[in-house]
């Protein structure tokens, strides 16, 4: 402690540090140590565990709530349990200067503001472990996290569970992308890829290898054997990864490669793009409610203060994307408030009234449309079948036009900027039929793109429900193969019968064999025959959701004029 200290004083590491232990016993052990040796003061140290119900935590949410929590909006508020988290955070970061926690502190907290890491005891899975480290060695991290670990070296048992420990979060490095080494610096000769072949049960053979040994000797003895066993499934997992790495390079379909690539070149335009869409609608109400707002953007985020009013009393704080670490302010989105109330206001408005939109023309698609007029209708679709798909699908047509807009040209300008507008005497020469005729030819090729979609899901799904009937058969089959052949032994033992029970026995058995056999012929012709009620109700039901009919909600129905 007091080198992490003397580090943080000469601005070589941040000063703080997290101790890790598993039992209440050792926590309240450790600060005792602490204070008593004068390594740190009761305000140096903040604890942390699963229920959070000291003065000392009461205190640390009291000052949480007066710099921050008061600040959000009732919305905005955690609950009380995550309020303590925070608290018990926020006191570290601001106050203290050692954090020691229990398991509970090793999911779920921010901790990038410190780089220390003390395991005080290891735990039996290394999952665990490095789920501690991650509270620190996380996105935000500004230097190298330093992790120590208590062992006791002259304790044989303690050191071999440390070195099967090290052995098994080393694997890690490849599998989970911790590259970091987390419990020691390995030699030259250490793996320097393992992944986690023991399996899940790790945990539970440590255990079982201490409840069942009575001496230390067989507790030795049984770890070196966990040990070895460990070496071999690391030697295997290494050359099934060489293998599955040879294939992936000769093999890996190109298109899904390019897909990946899409994905990840796609995706962060798409989510900001999404961002973009909830700031404009948000922005849209906050401005046509009369409600006054200020967007702060930095590098670090963009926040949102929305002022008090008569519709949001005590006024609201948020973020504008995604989340960023070490704040409490809830990022915008669909199931937010504020949104659901901007959506709300938007489709009450929507079809409360006829207005007329004046779109300004920017982009290549809407340029050559300067000038027109027109309507545009805006539903809501929703498929219902294999995959549940919910799409806006806006429909155009111009004065003058017998076909619609193409989708893409109506969607991009209702992206442009727009301004409502008083209606004209003179209206749009677009006819309510006419938009009817519109609608209708757009949702159909619509339904068309949905069908292509679901028809590969419908024909994999019957072809289960063929299979499993067929496998059905097959079984039976067996069974009547089986019963034919008790039949041959039933017959050849009533021949070779000697006296009457031991003949009566084998009528018995061939009676009863017979009778098998009929029963399961009638069974086998029905199956193939479709006669089977829950055939039936499998394929209904698939046919149902393939056809299943959409449903369609209007949004809004405009006139418009580009400019």
């Amino acid at each position: 402690i007091k080198l992490v200290v003397e580090q943080g004083t000469l601005g070589k590491s941040q000063g703080k540090v997290v101790i890790f232990t598993e039992s209440l016993t050792t926590q309240d052990y450790l600060r005792t140590l602490l204070l008593d040796s004068g390594a740190a003061t009761d305000r140096d140290i903040t604890l942390f565990r699963g229920t959070n119900d000291s003065a000392r935590a009461a205190q640390a949410l009291d000052a949480w709530y007066e710099s921050v929590g008061r600040k959000l909006s009732p919305e905005s508020r955690p609950s009380p349990d995550v309020a303590m988290r925070l608290a018990l955070v926020d006191e570290f970061r601001q106050r203290s200067r050692i954090f020691i926690s229990t398991e509970a502190g090793a999911k779920g907290l921010n901790l990038q503001f410190c780089d220390t890491v003390v395991n005080y005891d290891l735990p039996w899975n290394p999952q665990r472990i490095e789920q501690r480290i991650g509270r620190c060695h996380r996105y935000g991290q500004q230097r190298d996290v330093t992790v120590i670990n208590f062992l006791a070296a002259d304790n044989e048992t303690q050191r071999l569970t440390f070195e099967i420990l090290s052995r098994k979060l080393d694997l890690f490095g490849i599998v989970l992308g911790a590259s970091d080494e987390v419990l020691h610096r390995p030699g030259p000769n250490a793996p320097e890829s393992l992944a986690s072949t023991v399996g899940a049960d790790f945990e539970a053979q440590l255990r079982r290898i201490y409840d069942r040994a009575r001496t230390l000797g067989e507790v030795e003895g049984e770890l070196r054997g966990l040990r070895d066993a460990m070496e071999a499934k690391r030697r295997e997992f290494e050359v099934a990864q060489q293998r599955t790495e040879d294939v992936i390079q000769r093999r890996f379909d190109a298109k899904v490669k390019l897909a990946f690539k899409r994905i990840q070149d796609e995706l962060p335009r798409e989510l900001a793009e999404f961002d973009a869409h909830v700031e404009r609608v948000v922005v849209g109400y906050l401005e046509a409610s009369e409600i006054a707002y200020r967007i702060d953007r930095d590098p670090g985020g963009t926040v949102l203060t929305v002022e008090p009013s008569p519709r949001l009393p005590e006024g609201m704080r948020c973020l504008i994307g995604g989340p960023v670490a070490g704040s409490p302010l809830t990022p915008l989105h669909l199931g937010h408030p504020l949104v659901s109330a901007a959506l709300a206001e938007a489709r009450a408005a929507g079809s409360a009234r006829e207005f007329v939109l004046q779109i300004t023309a920017g982009s290549p698609e809407t340029l050559p449309l300067r000038g027109r007029r027109g309507r545009v209708r805006v539903v809501r679709a929703l498929y219902r079948g294999f995959e549940a798909i919910d799409r806006i699908v806006p429909v155009g047509l111009l004065d003058g036009d017998d076909a619609p807009l193409s989708t893409a040209v109506t969607s991009r300008l209702l992206e442009e900027p727009i301004v409502d507008v008083p209606a004209r005497e003179e209206r749009s020469g677009v006819t309510a039929a006419a938009l009817d005729d519109a609608l209708d030819e757009v949702l159909f090729d619509e339904l068309g793109d949905v069908g292509k979609r679901e028809q590969p899901r419908f024909e994999q799904t019957i072809e289960q429900i063929e299979r499993f009937m067929s496998d059905r058969i097959l079984l039976l089959v067996r069974q009547r193969d089986a019963a034919i052949a008790r039949v041959a032994r039933s017959e050849t033992q009533r021949d070779a019968a000697v006296g009457f029970d031991a003949r009566d026995r084998a009528e018995q058995a061939l009676r009863k064999a017979q009778t098998e056999i009929e029963q399961l012929d009638g069974e086998i012709t029905r199956l193939r025959a479709g006669d089977d009620d829950r055939y039936r109700q499998w394929r209904q039901h698939t046919q149902d959701r393939r056809y299943a009919k959409p449903e369609f909600h209007p949004i809004f129905d405009a006139e418009f004029e580009i400019v």
